[in-house]
């Protein structure tokens, strides 16, 4: 896997796209600065600790944590707050609207950008996106464009001029860049239409488009839909890995509370990851808690794909190896400087990681 890493990221065209964060009733957030003090634990008393997630399976152990009350039993008293997308939490990050957040490659712009810290892995995936065509789409007929990636399906002369769907600041958009240019196809010769997750399958569904990108559980109603796929996660040979990214107020005054949540959610990811039921059953009722339909089906087909790190994994795959390169591909596109670069090495730190082992229960 560490080697499947060096040649795991595509160029990619940087499109900010910055929503403002939701909130659910329960998951109530406020923007009060005092809320954001430093608050270190100290005796029996809690640490509260506000938890960015999204509506997607990435966030379901923070969820299972909290209704476990793990984070009562870790010293924390842990506030969900709820946004659409790993790119809309960044501007978020800015403004100290949370403490902490696992997140997916849209961090590397919460990191290179808003100075956040890169404090611990995750989760690793080796599938979850995939781009598809429309139906009689002649780019299904066209492979064998690029020897390197004998997979894929497309070809300059049946996507130049394009519509694509993509949600920009995300793997969706790191994606798509990379089947471009496994095509040679410059960015400035597709139109590219960035939208949120959730709309993208409807939009293609209605026609907007003449190829769509989309991430899990999206890409399983596409697949059951007809549509066949011309690139994924697979096919480009990516693997991703998620973090778990914090505002630097967040790692300059609740050092400790950190150590504690990486803890916790190592704890929550190892007993979902223990058995195949649980694991399942907790991410199925975080997409129902967020009022999205999904089957049985599609959970399995997730989770198959996605593995939820605990302390037997973290040597997987090389810590901030991922990072470091994803950030020097946006160098070349001249959408990060390199300083950028270097922030996001400076801010890919071990030390929570070291305290979180000295504090384990």
């Amino acid at each position: 896997m560490k080697k499947r890493l060096m040649g795991l990221l595509g160029t990619l065209m940087m499109v900010m796209v910055i929503f403002a964060g939701c909130t659910t009733p329960s998951m109530q957030s406020t923007n009060s600065t005092d809320e954001m003090a430093p608050t270190e634990n100290t005796g029996n008393e809690l640490t509260h600790l506000k938890v960015a997630v999204m509506p997607m399976q990435i966030s379901a152990p923070v969820y299972y944590a909290k209704e476990m009350k793990l984070d009562k039993e870790y010293g924390l008293d842990i506030e969900l707050v709820l946004f659409s997308s790993g790119a809309t939490m960044n501007e978020a990050l800015a403004s100290n609207e949370y403490d902490v957040a696992p997140i997916g490659g849209a961090g590397i712009f919460g990191v290179a950008n808003y100075d956040g810290i890169y404090i611990a892995d995750y989760q690793y995936l080796t599938g979850g996106d995939a781009i598809f065509a429309q139906k009689g789409s002649e780019a299904l007929n066209a492979t064998g464009s690029n020897p390197t990636y004998p997979d894929i399906k497309g070809s300059a002369e049946t996507v130049k001029g394009s519509t694509i769907l993509y949600t920009p600041g995300t793997t969706s958009q790191m994606l798509v860049s990379k089947w471009l240019t496994a095509l040679g196809i410059g960015s400035d010769e597709v139109n590219l239409l960035g939208m949120e997750y959730a709309q993208t399958l409807q939009a293609f569904e209605a026609g907007e488009a003449d190829f769509a990108c989309m991430c899990s559980p999206y890409i399983f109603s596409a697949d059951d839909a007809g549509y066949e796929r011309v690139a994924d996660i697979e096919t480009l040979d990516m693997i991703n890995v998620h973090s778990i990214m914090a505002t630097r107020s967040a790692y300059e005054n609740k050092k400790e509370a950190l150590a504690d949540f990486v803890n916790m959610i190592y704890d929550a990811n190892e007993q979902m990851m223990s058995d195949w039921d649980t694991y399942t059953e907790w991410v199925k009722k975080w997409y129902e808690t967020n009022g999205a339909e999904i089957t049985d089906e599609d959970v399995d087909r997730e989770c198959e794909i996605k593995k939820y790190v605990g302390w037997d994994d973290i040597d997987e795959v090389e810590y901030g190896a991922y990072h470091k390169e994803y950030a020097e591909f946006f160098v070349s596109l001249e959408q990060l400087t390199a300083d950028q670069v270097k922030t996001v090495e400076d801010n890919t730190v071990t030390d929570i990681l070291e305290l979180a082992k000295t504090r384990r229960k």
